[in-house]
């Protein structure tokens, strides 16, 4: 999913017009949420991503896809999630 986002981001800017970042970014959110439907956070779908779409915004062309990552914690609720960088 990180995946898909990060190169709809990076690769093709083009098809939104880069003006209208909140379009661009909720066009990312859309994306990221699809990718979510079928997972096991699929009932928070909407938080985790705004939170993926977050972390590859954060990214620029010399930080690879792979600094990235994801720490599970035991016992704790999907919506403590944060996103730290």
């Amino acid at each position: 999913m990180l995946l898909i986002i990060y190169l709809m981001h990076c690769f093709f800017p083009g098809q939104i017009e880069e003006k209208n970042a909140e379009e661009h970014r909720q066009l990312l959110e859309k994306c990221a949420a699809t990718a979510l439907s079928s997972k096991l956070v699929s009932q928070q779908k909407g938080f985790f991503a705004k939170m993926v779409v977050d972390a590859v915004l954060l990214l620029d062309e010399l930080l690879p896809l792979n600094m990235i990552g994801v720490k599970k914690v035991t016992g704790g609720a999907l919506e403590v999630g944060t996103l730290i960088f």
